[in-house]
């Protein structure tokens, strides 16, 4: 018996070693477990954080995708465009060729048109310029002719201004016998001492006397008269004038 509960006492002795061990082995996987867990826990915020990343690259690369899809679409009506632009460029070039051709035959038409019209339009022109010629000859014998017209014109008012000057001198010798015929008949006014006629001289007297008139002869009227008379000769040289140069013209 002592045997049997020495032996028992030995196992229940290792049996407590064991079961400390195992319970500090269970400790330890304890705290490994809650290492583990906490290990675990980052991990799966990590990988909610890389899902979250998924998530947002996911709507980014839909967001490519739509793009990428108007774009498509874009080039697509581009090269639609650029079709029919190739098209209307192609027919446009034929429409220059075209052009070309009748522009290229229009100049060899016209070359040719040309070459038949020159001989005529030289005919043509001969006489237009014998007519230019005699335009001319005649002009530059009218030129001579009006030359010659004032020339003589020129004398005659040459020659009518000296009986002019001559009649301008006798009205003022007539003025002035007038002027001191009015002298005498008039009574002596203010002749005494002092007085402004003895002060201004016989030739200031002179001139006022002349620039007073005399009676019933008006200096405007005189001049009037003189100058009509002057007008109707001018008048009537220039008619003469106009009416020979106008003869000459005609014939």
């Amino acid at each position: 018996m002592r045997e049997e509960l020495e032996s028992w006492q030995k196992r229940c002795c290792q049996a407590e070693h064991l079961v400390q061990e195992l319970w500090g082995k269970l400790i330890e996987s304890h705290t490994q477990s809650e290492e583990t867990g906490k290990i675990i826990s980052k991990e799966i915020e990590k990988i909610r954080a890389q899902m979250e990343g998924y998530k947002v690259m996911e709507d980014q690369m839909q967001s490519l995708e739509a793009e990428v899809k108007a774009r498509t679409e874009e080039c697509e009506a581009l090269r639609i465009q650029l079709q029919s632009v190739e098209v209307e460029k192609a027919q446009l070039g034929e429409e220059i060729q075209s052009l070309k051709t009748l522009l290229e035959a229009g100049m060899v038409r016209e070359v040719a048109l040309s070459a038949e019209r020159k001989p005529q339009i030289l005919q043509a022109i001969r006489p237009l310029e014998d007519r230019l010629v005699a335009i001319g000859a005649q002009l530059a014998e009218h030129i001579a002719m009006a030359k010659a017209e004032c020339q003589e014109h020129f004398q005659e008012l040459k020659v009518l201004k000296e009986p002019l000057m001559e009649t301008e001198k006798q009205l003022k010798t007539v003025w002035l016998e007038a002027l001191k015929f009015q002298k005498h008949l008039e009574p002596p006014r203010n002749l005494g001492p002092g007085s402004p006629r003895d002060e201004v001289g016989p030739v200031q007297q002179e001139k006022n006397t002349m620039m007073e008139g005399p009676p019933g002869a008006d200096p405007e009227i005189i001049q009037e008269e003189i100058l009509r008379t002057v007008r109707r000769c001018l008048d009537r040289k220039w008619g003469q004038w106009i009416s020979r140069v106008q003869r000459r013209c005609t014939s």
